[in-house]
């Protein structure tokens, strides 16, 4: 019975990168012929490519002077505080994370710290 319950666990679609730093990492997972882009703030991995980037020397730095951080999922700014979601959501720069975020998110002052990183990214701005 516990196998089948083990098996029946969901494991995550996605992992959850968020590189603290303003630089932007290429990885490159062993049998794929494009690296993984890992830009600043939080970033979405396929799971088998974080499978197959996860031990090389690079990200074991980066893990290890926390200019790396991995959630299994995707971190839920929500969840966060305010100072760590505004401080998160002004690194972030993937448009999509932002996007749903806008739709997301209830705390007036980070709902308009992610309104001005959209502007900066793409010019776009929330629906009103």
């Amino acid at each position: 019975m516990a196998e089948s319950q083990n098996q029946n666990a969901k494991k995550p679609e996605t992992v959850g990168l968020i590189n603290h730093t303003a630089r932007i990492f290429h990885l490159m997972p062993k049998g794929k012929t494009a690296p993984m882009r890992v830009m600043p703030g939080l970033n979405r991995a396929d799971p088998k490519d974080w499978e197959a980037v996860k031990d090389s020397k690079l990200v074991k730095h980066l893990l290890a002077d926390h200019q790396l951080e991995v959630y299994a999922g995707e971190p839920e700014i929500k969840d966060m505080t305010i100072a760590k979601a505004k401080e998160l959501v002004a690194v972030t720069l993937d448009r999509a994370i932002l996007r749903k975020w806008s739709v997301e998110e209830t705390r007036p002052s980070v709902a308009k710290a992610i309104d001005a990183q959209l502007e900066k990214v793409d010019g776009s701005k929330k629906a009103a």
